[in-house]
């Protein structure tokens, strides 16, 4: 079995009072080694909240098969599955505006088979406007059967995690 079309998988998590604490929610995918079955990830929309005018920090989303991390994950941490940084610059005048979502793809899919996703999201600064915002994440997956050629790739990928 082979998806043709792209199915969706949405997260989301919401920063509490103070954005520059780490926070994340923890989603359960429909998916395993144990199930028989992996998904090709083409691509992740990331959909931050909307900022205000007037500060400048970085923002940082995550998603990682590893759940309950105390520090973001970054790229090179096992189990991370992207990262995604925006900006938030000091404008003086004018309006600013962002184009959302904003896409990370990948070019053949990665593969993935661990139920296990979390977003993590977090602000370099204490920064008003983030406070108590949802941020929003959405998967762009087809799903595939395992077979030992998959199974390699995973284990290649992944070193089994899941």
């Amino acid at each position: 079995m082979r998806d043709v079309y792209v199915n969706f998988f949405p997260m989301q998590v919401l920063f509490g009072a103070n954005a520059s604490v780490l926070v994340q929610n923890n989603h359960n995918a429909p998916m395993g080694m144990g199930l028989g079955f992996a998904w090709e990830i083409h691509s992740i929309d990331w959909y931050p909240p909307p900022f205000a005018d007037g500060a400048s920090a970085i923002a940082t989303f995550a998603i990682s098969t590893r759940r309950g991390l105390t520090t973001m994950p970054v790229l090179t941490d096992k189990g991370t599955l992207a990262v995604f940084k925006t900006s938030l610059l000091w404008q003086t005048s004018g309006a600013s505006y962002q184009v959302l979502p904003e896409r990370t793809s990948w070019l053949p899919p990665v593969v993935l088979a661990s139920p296990n996703m979390s977003l993590y999201a977090q602000v370099s600064a204490t920064h008003a406007s983030f406070n108590s915002k949802l941020v929003e994440a959405r998967i762009n997956f087809t799903m595939v059967e395992l077979d030992k050629a998959l199974y390699e790739e995973l284990f290649q990928t992944w070193n089994l995690v899941g």
